[in-house]
């Protein structure tokens, strides 16, 4: 992890690279992309929240817990997705009229298909004190 994570509608996220070390032993070297990847997880569970692997909806489980909107029970090759191969930026949640978004940023270009549209807002709000 090289980017915070953001916990938004109960679901915590958080982007991921893994340098290419095949390439060069120098991974901050031009070229030398690797994979980054954004995990959506149930903040309090560590469960999938979003449908991500949709190869596995078929497959037969007892968890029911992991659920979708779709009503598809999501399991752990869910919890996340390959989103580039550049080093990716912490995920940003949009808040508009129309509805909420994330986005994240990798390799140059944006990902919006990030953090399930919906849900109330609770602001929280805390202060540390010091003594």
């Amino acid at each position: 992890m090289l980017a915070p994570s953001t916990v938004f509608n109960k679901g915590a996220y958080y982007s991921t690279y893994s340098p290419n070390t095949t390439v060069s032993t120098d991974v901050c070297k031009s070229g030398n992309e690797g994979i980054a990847r954004v995990y959506g997880v149930n903040w309090r569970t560590g469960e999938a929240i979003i449908n991500w692997d949709t190869s596995n909806d078929s497959t037969a489980t007892s968890n029911t817990r992991a659920k979708d909107s779709q009503n598809n029970i999501l399991l752990r090759s869910d919890r996340v997705k390959t989103v580039g191969d550049g080093i990716p930026s912490q995920v940003n949640i949009i808040i508009m009229p129309g509805g909420t978004f994330g986005l994240i940023g990798v390799g140059g270009s944006i990902n919006t298909d990030i953090a399930p549209k919906g849900g109330g807002i609770i602001p929280q709000l805390w202060r540390e004190l010091f003594f």
